[in-house]
């Protein structure tokens, strides 16, 4: 599966991609840390979906997006992003 091109904006640091296995993003411009993570849930089941969530430094998460169409997680990844 060929990886997805995201558009991160300036402020943003990349700490692993992979839309496969996962992805960490977080943002440099904030006190808080706020930490973007993609996996699929359950894990490791072909009936799973991805689950997109952004969590704070406690893991409390703040949203949340299900989908099993890559390019849906990747549309609200990028929204999310913009609104940061």
């Amino acid at each position: 599966m060929k990886l997805i091109e995201l558009r991160i904006p300036a402020g943003f640091a990349i700490c692993y991609n992979n839309l496969v296995k996962g992805e960490w993003i977080v943002p440099k411009h904030r006190h808080e840390r706020l930490i973007i993570d993609l996996g699929w849930s359950p894990d490791s089941r072909a009936d799973g979906e991805y689950l997109l969530v952004i969590v704070n430094d406690n893991w409390e998460t703040l949203k949340e997006k299900r989908s099993r169409n890559r390019f849906e997680i990747k549309e609200t990844l990028e929204n999310w992003l913009m609104i940061q």
